[in-house]
C-alpha cells in the first residue's frame, strides 16, 4: 500500500513539473517575441525620425524662390496696367 501512495505522489509531481516546463517554454517564447517586437519598433522609430527630419528640413521655401515669385507677380501686374 505505501508503494501505491508514493507512485501517486510521484505522478502528481511529474505532471506538475511537466506543466511548469510547458509554462516556462511558453514564457521564453513570449519573451523572444517581445524582444523582436521591441527591436523592430526601435528600427521603425529611427526610420520615422529620419523621414521627419528630411521632411522638416526640405519644406522651407528658399528666400530666392520667394523673391522670384514676387518679381513675377509684380511684373505681371505692371504689364497688365
Amino acid at each position: 500500500m505505501p508503494r501505491n501512495i508514493f507512485d501517486e505522489v510521484y505522478k502528481k509531481f511529474s505532471r506538475l513539473i511537466k506543466q511548469q516546463k510547458t509554462q516556462l517554454d511558453e514564457l521564453y517564447e513570449l519573451e523572444e517575441k517581445t524582444n523582436r517586437l521591441l527591436i523592430q519598433n526601435k528600427k521603425n522609430q529611427e526610420k520615422q525620425a529620419k523621414e521627419i527630419a528630411k521632411t522638416v528640413s526640405g519644406t522651407s521655401i528658399a528666400s530666392r524662390t520667394l523673391e522670384n515669385a514676387w518679381k513675377t507677380i509684380t511684373t505681371g501686374i505692371d504689364n497688365t496696367e
